[in-house]
């Protein structure tokens, strides 16, 4: 199993075909001390994982303000990201636990991809608008796996200086992914 960190670098160099400058887009990490002691004052336990993705890369900058991860899903800075969590943990609580995510990635229109804290094994959750949330991976490098394959299989495109995502592919390729992981997309 490829740890975070090897799947990251081989995601940067992936997305360095599509686009030299997406690939060069991402914000300078934080150190991981740094980024837990945020992260605790806000109550949330991180995992490995989250301290680890936040060391490699902090959202994005430069001219490329969004580096979409998974279609329509944008990595957030951990500024961001602890923002956004202490502006709607109040108001998601109705859908129960998993609302309290750390949201990592968002389309900025209220569905996104959210952290679980360390106490509930680091898993990714699936928060959309219109529907509970529910787990969509069961860490962040099965995460970004399934974007490694998007990027290497064509998913997204490069034009105008920003990505263009073929959602029917994505679709096809994350029922592929999931049913390799011995599993059914929820």
């Amino acid at each position: 199993m490829k740890t975070l960190t090897q799947i990251f670098s081989e995601l940067r160099e992936t997305m360095a075909v599509v686009s030299t400058e997406l690939a060069s887009s991402f914000a300078p990490g934080i150190p991981a001390e740094e980024a837990k002691q945020l992260l605790t004052k806000i109550q949330f336990t991180p995992g490995e994982e989250l301290l680890e993705l936040y060391s490699l890369a902090n959202g994005s900058s430069g001219a490329i303000p969004l580096v979409e991860i998974l279609p329509g899903a944008y990595f957030q800075s951990l500024e961001y990201a602890i923002n956004t969590f202490e502006n709607t943990t109040p108001i998601t609580e109705c859908w129960g636990p998993l609302a309290s995510s750390l949201v990592v990635l968002t389309d900025h229109g209220g569905s996104g991809y959210g952290v679980r804290p360390k106490t509930d094994g680091g898993r990714v959750v699936n928060l959309g608008i219109h529907e509970p949330p529910s787990i969509e991976f069961n860490s962040l490098a099965e995460m970004l796996e399934l974007s490694l394959l998007c990027y290497r299989e064509g998913v997204f495109t490069w034009a105008d200086g920003m990505t263009d995502a073929d959602f029917q592919k994505y679709s096809e390729l994350d029922e592929e992914f999931k049913r390799s992981l011995g599993r059914s997309k929820p």
